[in-house]
């Protein structure tokens, strides 16, 4: 993976049309970035924010919440689309968790919704522009 501010890790999904993890996690990870640029995150260096974002198994979910609330604050959390969002003050960085069903292939547009909506919230907490609508 490349060294940008927004990261992806997505070792545990099969995305749709036989890309590997790795692959749709690099160019989502450009895709997220890029967006973020447009709109202004990455203006001032000195303000960027670090955000890392982990595909997660679907049965994972719930218990990767409750060990993060012991150590890390909550910034958001949708249980409907298994979606949360975290700061962690020693590391000076928000860290997001993305549950996938792992049995089945997810699409890249269906990741995107996810990512989209993570970065938002981050904006919404820090200040910063929303990303432009899918």
């Amino acid at each position: 993976m490349q060294d940008f501010p927004i990261g992806i890790c997505a070792k545990s999904i099969q995305v749709a049309g036989d890309l590997n993890a790795e692959k749709a996690a690099t160019l989502l990870e450009a895709w997220i970035n890029f967006e973020a640029l447009k709109v202004g995150w990455f203006a001032d260096e000195s303000q960027i924010i670090s955000l890392q974002c982990k595909i997660i198994p679907l049965d994972a979910f719930s218990q990767q919440l409750k060990n993060q609330q012991s150590n890390m604050r909550v910034c958001s959390i949708d249980d409907a689309q298994q979606l949360a969002l975290f700061y962690c003050k020693t590391q000076q960085c928000y860290f997001a968790y993305i549950a996938h069903n792992t049995s089945v292939s997810i699409t890249q547009g269906k990741l995107k919704f996810k990512l989209h909506w993570v970065a938002n919230q981050l904006a919404q907490v820090v200040g910063l522009s929303r990303l432009n609508s899918l």
